[in-house]
């Protein structure tokens, strides 16, 4: 007796891999749009600590006598106040790298996500 060995026709390949392609189009967007609120949230997390470092510091360098002024500062300012003592490298944002800046009243902001 013969034993013949068909496969798969075209027609059930096109189906499984139409079926493929529609899961891809439901899930790929959904991740990309997860993606960017992980990196907003990681940022925002990266402002809340920075800000907490440079009130600490503001608050240190009163009790000495000798205080800073935490407005309007660059993000090697903020790195000069806060990398000596309280941090060991500076956050940068996971969304392109944008850097920390302090602005009027010394509220640390993103310049990616303001």
């Amino acid at each position: 007796m013969k034993h013949q060995n068909r496969g798969f026709t075209l027609i059930e390949l096109s189906i499984v891999m139409a079926i493929i392609a529609l899961l891809v189009a439901v899930v790929v967007p959904n991740w990309v749009a997860e993606v960017e609120i992980s990196k907003k949230n990681i940022c925002l997390a990266n402002v809340r600590v920075l800000q907490g470092l440079l009130d600490l510091a503001q608050q240190d360098s009163q009790a000495s006598h000798t205080p800073i002024d935490i407005t309007n500062l660059s993000y090697d300012g903020i790195a000069g106040i806060v990398c000596p003592n309280y941090l060991a490298h500076m956050p940068a944002c996971p969304a392109g790298g944008a850097n920390y800046y302090t602005d009027n009243n010394g509220d640390v902001i993103c310049s990616f996500h303001r």
